[in-house]
């Protein structure tokens, strides 16, 4: 029920290509990694999601015509204690159908999109805090509702715990400053409607979430997970 169903949807088909660059560097206590993509999409008869309806309902329609361009980036970077892992999207899409001469962009597809992770480790204690940053998305095949940026925050602390090896005890709060909601300003009737905040396909997200747990892994297992798949066991 949470879906409308498609019927007659179509499979698509695509032309693409993609080209990128890979570093890895060292500089004394700093070591730097990174990564740096483009790619391109002519696509026919690509299937996205459309919210459909009072209820906004996703639908999964054909897109006649469409281009899709891109970078995509992550760096990774430690210093002393510090750790630094970073990623971007950039998207420009073009909706190319007959029907819609501006060439919109396509729906659920955000132009920019942000993770990045700062922790910092001292002794058997890693703090952290994340950032979660999407903008530039639309959720009509017209491309006249915006979704509003937003940015979520998250941190953490996991201990290692002393005098008991292999087990790790970790509190983690998610949406840090509990954002729920939005205001989306609608072109065609000039006014905002205050919406639950979603992911890409406008899925709710939730609130403020504090997760607490404990990991053991026992020491002696590292040597036969490395056996197993032919690569160093977990740290």
């Amino acid at each position: 029920g949470g879906l409308l169903a498609t019927p007659d949807l179509r499979p698509e088909s695509a032309a693409t290509i993609d080209a990128g660059v890979r570093f890895r560097k060292r500089f004394g206590k700093l070591r730097l990694e990174g990564e740096l993509d483009g790619f391109g999409q002519l696509a026919q008869d690509l299937i996205t999601f459309e919210a459909v309806g009072a209820r906004r309902l996703p639908k999964a329609v054909n897109v006649g015509h469409a281009a899709i361009a891109g970078v995509e980036a992550e760096l990774g970077a430690r210093f002393w204690g510090f750790e630094l892992r970073a990623s971007y999207t950039g998207l420009h899409t073009e909706n190319d159908a007959d029907y819609l001469p501006d060439h919109p962009q396509l729906a659920s597809r955000p132009a920019h999109d942000l993770v990045a992770d700062v922790a910092y480790v001292f002794g058997p204690v890693r703090l952290r805090w994340g950032l979660d940053v999407i903008a530039g998305a639309t959720i009509d095949e017209p491309g006249k509702i915006q979704v509003p940026a937003r940015a979520l925050q998250s941190a953490g602390v996991r201990l290692a715990m002393p005098g008991a090896p292999g087990v790790r005890v970790a509190l983690d709060v998610q949406n840090l400053f509990d954002v729920r909601t939005a205001d989306y300003y609608q072109e065609f009737t000039g006014s905002s409607v205050t919406y639950p905040i979603g992911d890409v396909y406008d899925y709710p997200l939730p609130g403020r979430t504090i997760l607490l747990s404990v990991a053991w892994q026992p020491r002696d297992l590292a040597p036969a997970v490395a056996n197993a798949h032919g690569a160093p066991g977990p740290e």
